[in-house]
This record gives C-alpha cells, structure tokens and sequence, in this order.
C-alpha cells in the first residue's frame, strides 16, 4: 500500500474498510443461505408463551408450538413406544440426541426385569442431571452463534430427546421417598410426551411378552416355577398369580406413570384389601393423573397420544384431507424444530414391520389386537384390575380428540402463516 515509497492513505482506509465489513457480509449470506437451505424442515414463527395473561394455558392450546430445549419421552411398557422412538431416532440428524434414560426400577417390576441396584432417590438424581444438562460452555456457544446465524444444524448441540421408562418428572409439593421439592423441579422448556395403551390389551401384551422372551431351559423352567404358565384369563381370577405377577401394578402403569413421584401416587395396601383382591393403584393416584393430562399446566407440560392414534397409514399425507391429524403429524405441529418430517420416519417403520424384530434391531410384541378370554367371569376380572387405568385412559382418549381436533382447524391456519407446518 505504498506509492513512490510513501503509504496510499486512501487504499489503507478501504483495507481496512474491508476488514470491517468482511465479518458482517459473511454472517449475512450465512444467515441466509442457511435459512434458504433448511427452509423445509424448520417452522419460522415464534413459539407461544406458558402464560396467558398470568393465567396457565393448557401446554399447547389451540395447537400453538413450542420450541422446548429438551423433549422427555415417557415410555410407558407396552404401549408401542419402540415404533416412536425408532421413528425419532431416524429423524434425529442434526436436530437433537437421542438420550436414553437408565430404567425406574417401579417403572419396570419384578417381572419384566427390575434393577434392584439402584434406590428410586439413586435413580431421580441421575433423571435430574440429564434433564437440566447444558452443553460444556465452548459447544453452547457455537450452538447458540450458529442458531442465530441461522445453522440449524448445530442447535443439536444445546437440544436433547430423553427417553425411558420413566415417570412424569416435575414439581410436586409432597415428594415421597426423602425426595427434597427441589430435586424433582424440572427446567422450563422440557416438554413431555407418551402413548397410551388400552389397558386391557396392554396387560395381555405384557404378560404375554415376558413368556415369549428368548430363554434358555434352565432359565425358562426357574422363571415357569416362580411365575406359573397359566394363561392370563386363568392368572386373573387366581390371587396368588395375579400377586406373584404384579397384575394389578402392571395394569395401573398409565396411573402412575402419569401421577408422577408424589406421595399419593402409591398402590393400595395389601392390609386394607381383602385376601382374595388385588392391589391396583389409589384413587388419589388417579386424580393426580388425571390432572396432570387435563391441566398441562406450566409444571407438566405433557401430551399423551392413544396407541391407535398415532399413525393412519391409509392416509399417505393427512395435510392434504380433512381427516384428524394422526398422533405422528400432531407431534411435528407441537414441536416442529424437533419433529418436523417424523411422520415420513414413522411411515418407514411401520412398513418394516414384518418380522420378529424391527430395523432397530428391537423385538417386537405381537402385532394388533389380543381376543379377551371366551369365559365372562375371565373377562370381568381383567376389567376389574384394570380398572383405574380404564378411568385415566378414558380421559387421555378424551383429551387427545379435543387437541387432533384444534390441531386439524388449524393445519391451514399455519400452512398458510409459515409455508411450512400443517
């Protein structure tokens, strides 16, 4: 930058000019290319707040959509959950990780394998870790730069989907087992999802999973001698094999899964039953569930979708009819900056299933709906010990219909707003 041996005052300023401006262009035409490329996987409106003029609002009323840092998947047993979590897994790339959760040994039981090496208070504090997990400072603030310059590809960086078989985390205000209040807090954008089972058909497949597990001899004679080979409409109308197999526990799973870790959310006590009857879960275990899947207030920010619900595969695009949105499709209107495109990943697994096992290697249940016992005293009997979840899954059937209908009047509302959703 010298002229006849002297400095170009004009040609330094126009470095340096350059210099200036360099940065910015760059971050403009990254900002812009990237929003560009992305444009079809990633919504462009804000997310609603929790509050509506001070006042709670249902987790996603009016089928408004957040953009939550972490999604908790609570995978109830037997409820369909690997088709769901296959499908989010595939759709993961460059949006979130997948991070499984360790097993709650009372989400599990005896006979479909608890670990009895951790206490539940051991297990809450590792759920409580994972939840409030922040990226070390260096890769959140790439993500959070590259957010705004809008690389979506790094968000996954700072965005988590946990699952497991866990129970609803959050506040509650009476905590039991020396939980401390503090403990069971979640952060503010966690967001919760699940599915629901009928609870009849929930309890036949889980009984009748644990029987089909691949055993050696000596292991499937030890397991015959402690938890009998009756069917289950036999097991239902003996109490020591219903005891002996968890039958009322593992049919008020839906009740406590969503009650959560209070300490009204117990089963009845074996001394004020009966010798012939069955603990099930309380009903103050119930309305607490109840609750929890009516309100989805601030602290539980929870949708459960019915297992029957969740793909309508007779209808290649729903965006396209007036049919009910599907459970897969309402999950990409809620948490789009998750799950946009989950319904084409749940497609993919739902035509895989063909055999024993599906793409992700997991072994599968039986496919469609179980026959009830031909013996009406067999059938009475398994509605008997069903019967809380009966009331809590009547309600999430209930709820969900009212929130796929929001959800299918507003498929043009926000088809039109973003160009993207619905």
């Amino acid at each position: 930058l010298k002229s006849e041996g002297r400095e170009n005052p004009m040609a330094l300023k126009l470095g340096w000019l350059l210099l200036a401006v360099l940065p910015a262009l760059v971050a403009f035409l990254a900002a812009h290319l990237s929003r560009w490329r992305n444009a079809s996987k990633f919504a462009s409106i804000p997310p609603v707040q929790f509050k509506v003029n001070g006042t709670a609002v249902n987790a996603f009323e009016k089928c408004q959509w957040r953009d939550p840092e972490k999604v908790l998947f609570i995978r109830v047993p037997k409820t369909g959950t690997t088709a769901l979590s296959n499908a989010m897994s595939l759709a993961a790339s460059g949006r979130y990780r997948m991070v499984p959760l360790p097993e709650y040994p009372l989400g599990i039981g005896a006979v479909m394998g608890l670990d009895r090496s951790r206490s539940p208070k051991q297990f809450l504090s590792l759920i409580t870790k994972a939840l409030t997990r922040k990226a070390p400072p260096g890769l959140r603030f790439v993500s959070d730069i590259a957010a705004f310059l809008g690389f979506r590809d790094f968000t996954y960086l700072n965005k988590d989907v946990l699952e497991g078989h866990v129970f609803l985390h959050s506040g509650a205000d009476k905590p039991r087992y020396g939980f401390q209040k503090w403990e069971l807090q979640t952060p503010k954008f966690v967001a919760n999802i699940a599915l629901a089972r009928d609870p009849v058909q929930r309890l036949m497949s889980g009984y009748e999973y644990t029987r089909s597990k691949p055993m050696k001899a000596s292991e499937r004679e030890a397991f015959l001698e402690r938890y009998g080979d009756k069917t289950i409409g036999e097991c239902v109308l003996d109490p020591n094999c219903a005891r002996v197999n968890e039958l009322g526990r593992l049919c008020s799973l839906h009740t406590l899964y969503f009650c959560g870790h209070h300490r009204n959310c117990t089963m009845q006590p074996q001394r004020e039953l009966e010798e012939t009857d069955v603990p099930v879960a309380t009903d103050a275990a119930v309305e607490r569930a109840v609750k929890a899947i009516r309100l989805n207030g601030r602290d539980t920010l929870l949708t459960v979708i019915p297992l029957d619900k969740l793909l309508n595969a007779s209808v290649a695009d729903p965006r396209q009819t007036a049919e009910l949105v599907d459970g897969y499709e309402m999950l990409e209107m809620l948490l789009p900056t998750f799950f946009q495109g989950l319904r084409e990943e749940g497609l993919k697994i739902e035509s895989a299933k063909q055999d024993a096992y599906d793409p992700m290697k997991a072994r599968r249940s039986g496919q469609g709906a179980r026959p009830l016992p031909d013996d009406p005293e067999q059938r009475a009997a398994l509605l008997r010990i069903c019967r809380q979840d009966i009331k809590v899954f009547h309600v999430i059937k209930e709820v969900y219909a009212e929130k796929a209908g929001q959800c299918s009047r507003q498929k043009g509302v926000l088809q039109k707003a973003t160009g993207v959703v619905g």
